[in-house]
Formats: structure tokens, sequence, C-alpha cells
């Protein structure tokens, strides 16, 4: 219910369900378990579209703290990523770095270095490195899965829904680009 208030836009309502839903879940199954770590992930989720980086990245590292602990890995490195965004909102980009990197090690530790997620992971590295090389003057790291020219400068949409459409359009740029060389 949470995530489709998130998604009609509906913030205030979104964080009154989800913070109904950790309190039912803390008091189930207690403070250290899976399920209250993806609550407070979707918590975290919903205080960043709100613009509260810093309570967001609270529930994210409690939520990592527990995944750690009791969690596979891909829970782990998808909290990672979240954490990523947070700082790089923050403009903590040296630490979005390192949630990033460790998230695509990660990944492609569990999945390969070919799978989706790590690639996704890739991209966000490559994006953030290109902010870093801008931001001091320096050139951006080569990046294998980044073309050259392909704006990896780009400021990073600033809320769920936009991140959405966004991925969106450019799955349906790359649709189109697939269908004009086969």
């Amino acid at each position: 219910m949470g995530a489709v208030l998130q998604w009609q836009d509906k913030l205030a309502e979104a964080i009154a369900v989800v913070e109904r839903s950790l309190t039912i879940k803390e008091a189930t199954y207690g403070p250290e378990h899976t399920e209250v770590a993806a609550t407070l992930v979707n918590m975290a989720m919903v205080l960043g579209d709100q613009g509260k980086l810093a309570q967001a990245m609270a529930k994210l590292e409690r939520a990592l703290a527990i995944q750690e602990t009791s969690s596979g890995r891909t829970k782990v490195s998808a909290t990672l990523m979240e954490m990523g965004a947070v700082l790089q909102r923050q403009g903590k980009l040296a630490d979005a770095m390192a949630k990033y990197e460790r998230a695509e090690r990660s990944f492609a530790a569990e999945f390969g270095s070919e799978h989706t997620h790590t690639q996704d992971a890739r991209k966000k590295i490559a994006v953030l490195d290109g902010r870093i090389a801008k931001s001091s003057g320096a050139m951006p790291r080569d990046h294998p899965t980044m073309p050259t020219g392909s704006g990896a400068a780009q400021a990073e949409p600033e809320n769920r829904n936009q991140r959405r459409a966004a991925a969106l359009a450019a799955a349906k740029a790359a649709r189109k680009t697939k269908k004009k060389t086969a």
C-alpha cells in the first residue's frame, strides 16, 4: 500500500502506512528481522522522495546492519545501491562511489559480471565518476559499460517517479536503436 501511495506521489500518506507497517513488523518479528529491514528500505525510499535524506540514510544504515547478519547478498547489494543514491543526492560523492563499488562487487560475485544488477551498478559508478571528474576538472575513468559521450555527468532525477520515467525513456530509446540496427 505504501508503495502505491508513493507511486501516486502521496508521500505523507505513504510514510504513515510504512511507519505503521514497521511498528507491526517490529512487534511481530522483532527489531532485527529481515522483514523489518525490508520495511526500513521502503521507508528510506519514501523519505528520500520527501527530500529527508539524513533520515533516509539512517533507515538504510539500520536495514543494512540487519541484512548483513541475516539476509543474502542480493538484499545487501540492493540496499548499498539505495545508500549510494542517497549519498549522491547529499553531495557525498566519494561515499556514494564506495557504496556503488561495494554493491557492484557483491552483485558480480553472486550473479556474474554480465548480469543486469552488476551492469546497473557499473553504470551508476560511471555516471558518478563523470560527475566527480566534472566537478574536479579531471578526466573520468574509462568504463567499459558507458560509451564515450554518453552524458555520464547528467544530474540524477530527484525522486523515484522521475527515475522510473527516465529509465523507461532510456529503455524506449534503446529499443529504437536496436530496431534500427537489426
